[in-house]
């Protein structure tokens, strides 16, 4: 391999995998956020508005609105595929 790999590229199964999971989180979301969101102030955009708590990747809680958790869900699952992509590329020796 010539040099590291300097941008990530998804694969057309990888997107499609990531969208089915991306929609079945966003189902769980919606049934757990219309369980009675509270008011708050969203950590994320420091706006006031409906939030809910939710265990971040360092098992923190954190208050979030819908639209910023979202945004937190899909950056952490991009980064799930990534990891798992690489790893896979180690098991094989590509």
């Amino acid at each position: 391999m010539k040099g590291a790999i300097s941008s990530f590229h998804l694969s057309e199964s990888v997107i499609i995998k990531l969208n089915l999971t991306i929609s079945k989180y966003h189902g769980e979301l919606g049934k757990i956020m219309t369980q009675g969101p509270n008011t708050g102030v969203c950590i994320s955009c420091k706006k006031e508005s409906a939030t809910s708590h939710y265990h971040g990747s360092d098992s923190q809680k954190m208050e979030l609105c819908k639209s910023c958790y979202d945004v937190y869900l899909a950056k952490e699952m991009l980064q799930y595929w990534k990891d798992h992509i690489e790893e896979e590329k180690r098991r094989v020796g590509k």
